[in-house]
């Protein structure tokens, strides 16, 4: 490689990571607070330019909401992932082409899995690329899989929930991820593997909302197609035919999806100026670059 193609290369790597924003789990954060909090590309002022980017088909009706990994190195490049899950396989697409990265087996998916949020995500000066991270998903044997997200394949599987126990959505914080159930919730130590998942008896059968002090509750209430927010702008699926976006301070709406889409899942993933949703298919909306 020339040394100015070289040189293009990480500025364009530098640029990608320091852009870098995740929707690592069901509402985006282990709050569930349905905020991204580091969106930057979409805004009041643009929002009016959205477009239906791409549109995949799935083997079958999803059975987990979309989440969006920021610019990941990966042994196919620098590539920003949208995973989503039906009843027997993982999903990961390009977030920007819509191409199938990989699928993978995976019997009985069970809650919508999660992935370590990007340490550095805090600090935008910091353009290194940031470490690896697997993405956790709970099969129907209960076990709980860690997964390269580079290729679907397992880095790692532990015994986690009883076998054939359904769970919610998964959550992640600092370094435990959390299952909820009608009977309780289920947490392991990814950091510590040789110990066993440990249990606590409290319904929380619409999943597991933690603090930003760490106290781990239940979810109160399943709020399927509950508003996103980035940078000033509301998103909401309406009617189960449009996406929507309103400006958050006025309630002004911005844009309208007139595309024909059919949502029969309607929570939203939002990153990097990519908004997410499966229904019939796996759809991502954002404003086009310009070419």
């Amino acid at each position: 490689m020339r040394n100015t193609d070289f040189s293009l290369f990480l500025a364009l790597l530098a640029t990608a990571v320091a852009l870098a924003a995740d929707w690592p789990c069901y509402r985006g954060d282990a709050q569930l607070s349905g905020w991204q909090k580091h969106g930057k590309q979409i805004t009041v002022e643009n929002a009016k330019n959205l477009k239906l980017l791409w549109k995949q088909q799935l083997d079958e009706t999803p059975v987990t909401v979309p989440l969006i990994m920021g610019p990941t190195i990966t042994h196919r490049g620098v590539r920003e992932l949208v995973f989503i899950g039906v009843r027997n396989n993982l999903y990961a697409f390009d977030a920007d082409l819509g191409t199938l990265f990989w699928k993978r087996s995976l019997e009985g998916l069970s809650g919508t899995p999660v992935f370590e949020p990007d340490p550095d995500e805090d600090d935008r000066d910091d353009d290194e690329p940031g470490p690896l991270r697997p993405i956790y998903a709970v099969s129907g044997d209960g076990r709980l899989h860690a997964i390269r997200v580079s290729d679907g394949s397992d880095i790692s599987t532990v015994d986690f929930l009883p076998p054939g126990k359904k769970c919610s959505n998964l959550n992640y914080w600092h370094g435990t991820v959390y299952a909820g159930t009608a009977e309780g919730v289920w947490s392991f130590d990814v950091k510590k593997p040789s110990v066993s998942a440990q249990f606590r008896p409290m319904s929380a059968k619409y999943g597991v909302r933690i603090s930003v002090s760490g106290t781990v509750a239940p979810a109160e209430t399943a709020k399927p197609g509950a508003p996103v927010i980035v940078n000033g702008v509301l998103f909401v699926v309406s009617g189960g035919t449009a996406l929507k976006a309103l400006n958050a301070q006025t309630g002004r709406e911005i844009y309208s999806s007139s595309e024909p889409v059919q949502i029969s899942a309607p929570d939203l993933a939002v990153a990097n100026g990519h908004i997410c949703f499966a229904g019939d298919a796996l759809y991502c909306f954002g404003i086009p670059m310009e070419r």
